[in-house]
Formats: C-alpha cells, sequence, structure tokens
C-alpha cells in the first residue's frame, strides 16, 4: 500500500469517527488553506509533505511514521493521546474561566453589584 492509500485511510477513519468533519476542517486545524491539497495527497498527485503529517499527527493523532511506511498502528500511542487530550483541556479550561471572569467584572461594573455577587450568579447560571 503506498502513503497516500494510508493517508485516504486515515482520513476514511476520522471521518466515520466524527460524522461533520469535512477535509475543509481538517486542513484548517493542519494549518492550511485548501481542502483540494488534501484530495491532491489523496490521490497521489501531491506529495505528502514532513509539514502536514507533524500536523496531523498532533492534531488527529495519526501516526506520521505509518502514513509513511505503513509500520505500526495508525493512531499514536494511546498514552501521547491521553497527554495531549489533558494539556487541550486545561487549556480550555483556562480560556473558560478567563471568560467567566470577564463576563463577572463586566456585570459587576454594568450593574453596580460587587464582583463576587456577579460571579455567583454566573456560575448558578451555568450549573
Amino acid at each position: 500500500m503506498k502513503d497516500y492509500e494510508r493517508l485516504k485511510n486515515a482520513i476514511d477513519y476520522l471521518q466515520k469517527e466524527n460524522l461533520d468533519l469535512r477535509h475543509r476542517h481538517i486542513m484548517q486545524r493542519c494549518h492550511y488553506a485548501s481542502p483540494h491539497y488534501l484530495t491532491d495527497m489523496m490521490h497521489g498527485k501531491k506529495p505528502i509533505s514532513e509539514r502536514f503529517l507533524d500536523r496531523l499527527e498532533s492534531e488527529f493523532f495519526i501516526s506520521k511514521p505509518w502514513v509513511q511506511t505503513g509500520k505500526g498502528g495508525m493512531l499514536t500511542s494511546h498514552k501521547n493521546m491521553k497527554r495531549t487530550i489533558a494539556a487541550s483541556e486545561m487549556d480550555l479550561k483556562k480560556a473558560v474561566m478567563v471568560l467567566i471572569k470577564k463576563q463577572a467584572e463586566t456585570a459587576a461594573l454594568t450593574t453596580g453589584r460587587s464582583f463576587d455577587d456577579c460571579l455567583k450568579d454566573i456560575l448558578s447560571d451555568i450549573l
């Protein structure tokens, strides 16, 4: 099996796992503008770049060595996945906390209520 055929299998797998995942979304998450470039790579019309494989691995856990050579499994190790997911979840939690804090600060300024009271209201609405 050629590398572009393995890439196609990997993309098919990703789309079966997430029905809303389109070539455009995959390429955006890999920091590429054109979804057509992915189609070209999947059909062997364009070479699969190292940069793309690095991003595919970091964003979607598709093993770069597997796409290149067929050795090993299609997905990166479970341990790496867990570490990456945990880091993403931590970043998301921090971002949510910053947004909640800003919302409470804005509410306190516009209503004249205390920050703590506004924060409690926001958290009670969320929970």
